[in-house]
């Protein structure tokens, strides 16, 4: 497993670990062999004109993060896990007061668009793998880092489809 949480050069970091690992070009063992790949947030900086800060993560996250498996391997079973009360950002009418002040301003011509966020949390105890396959259906594709497959014979990446959940409950997308 690579975790690349600072370098010059994160995507050559990348490189490297998977040429050291024998995924590009090899035929044989490499057959088979599937590199799944996180690209965080930071990752987006060098590309970046404005000389302001990035913007604040979720939660602590590396540049990126690699981990070679074989195609066929099957995941290990989850342990238990436990989800506290759930709290919010806004209470009802902060949120409302919120939306009102968007509406105002896109009226006012001040923007024309606006990101307004409700942040969820809850306390959580034990496997994360647990809630990860709980919850692996309903992935939201609303991701800042996109899910990647990257196969040996291609030199490259590929995305690879998630399935998306909405309010509704209801899910479309991919796999």
């Amino acid at each position: 497993m690579l975790e690349v949480w600072s370098a010059d050069d994160p995507l050559a970091e990348l490189e490297g670990y998977l040429r050291d690992a024998g995924f590009w070009g090899r035929s044989g063992a490499a057959a088979g062999l599937v590199a799944e790949v996180f690209l965080g947030y930071g990752l987006s900086r060098a590309l970046r004109r404005a000389p302001w800060p990035d913007p604040p993560e979720p939660c602590r996250l590396p540049l990126l993060a690699a981990r070679i498996s074989d195609e066929n391997e099957q995941p290990t079973r989850p342990r238990a896990f436990r989800i506290g009360d759930w709290h919010r950002s806004w209470d009802d009418d902060g949120y409302a007061a919120a939306i009102a002040s968007v509406r105002d301003a896109i009226a006012a011509g001040d923007v024309y668009q606006v990101n307004l966020v409700q942040h969820l949390g809850a306390p959580f105890e034990g496997d994360p793998a647990g809630l990860a396959g709980r919850l692996a259906h309903r992935l939201c594709a609303r991701a800042a880092a996109a899910s990647l497959r990257a196969p040996p014979a291609t030199h490259g990446v590929e995305p690879v489809p998630v399935r998306h959940g909405n309010a509704g409950g209801d899910e479309t997308g991919g796999r």
